[in-house]
């Protein structure tokens, strides 16, 4: 089962077009860019941090292709409303790719004719990484987050980056292979081949009893196991956990 996305946050980071720097060609032929930040934010998932101490984004483009590679690190710092004090500390770091077209171009260049555009108008795409101070934001670190980008331009002669972070969510690992799921109970050919799996390996934690069951009956079951395994695999209503049986395996 592929994962799911589940919405995390969204963060945004002002260039500060002043102080860019462009360095031309590197000893790959790509060029190479630092882009530094003056403002920005992370919000989402019970955070309002803004951006602290600066960052900036080592930007690689390859002229031959248009495709841009961006390497960021920046800080945030969210306060306390009541005492003023910090409630957390984040770095975040994100390594990604984008097609610099025509639109991100205009953004990144601080053109006037430059307008804010949707995810879905490029390939802008990263991961993202968190480093947290707080132990309540220590799932930050134990999670894989993807983000997908677009820009962002105010109207006021500024532009940014804004992300919409993703955080990975699948099926959790070690599932036994005892969560066939059977939508519909008159198709035992499900049950069948659960009960074949637990002659055949040693399933302490679920259907111990059938291990005592007859050698005549154990190997009934069996016949039987093999010959609906085919059909079991395309039934509308049992679902294998295969990658479950191959761990236990």
């Amino acid at each position: 089962m592929p994962p799911k996305l589940e919405e995390a946050f969204t963060f945004r980071l002002f260039e500060n077009s002043s102080d860019t720097l462009s360095l031309g060609p590197n000893k790959g032929g790509a060029l190479r860019f630092v882009y530094p930040f003056s403002s920005g934010f992370l919000k989402g998932s019970g955070i309002d941090a803004e951006m602290v101490n600066g960052g900036s984004d080592l930007f690689t483009m390859d002229p031959a292709t248009g495709m841009g590679y961006t390497n960021v690190r920046v800080s945030f710092k969210s306060v306390d409303a009541q005492t003023g004090k910090s409630d957390g500390v984040f770095v975040m770091t994100y390594q990604g790719v984008v097609n610099v077209d025509e639109k991100f171009q205009l953004a990144l260049s601080g053109s006037p004719e430059a307008k804010t555009t949707s995810s879905e108008d490029h390939y802008c795409v990263a991961n993202v990484t968190f480093e947290v101070s707080e132990e309540r934001h220590k799932w930050m670190e134990q999670a894989l987050f993807v983000g997908h980008g677009h820009a962002y331009v105010p109207g006021d002669g500024s532009a940014a980056a804004e992300y919409e972070v993703y955080k990975v969510v699948g099926q959790p690992l070690g599932r036994m292979f005892s969560e066939i799921e059977v939508d519909n109970m008159r198709d035992m050919g499900g049950v069948v081949v659960y009960l074949a799996y637990c002659m055949l390996y040693s399933v302490p934690k679920s259907f111990l009893m059938v291990r005592v069951l007859p050698l005549t009956l154990r190997c009934y079951l069996m016949f039987l196991a093999f010959l609906l395994l085919p059909q079991v695999a395309i039934s509308k209503y049992c679902r294998l956990n295969v990658v479950s049986l191959m761990e236990i395996q």
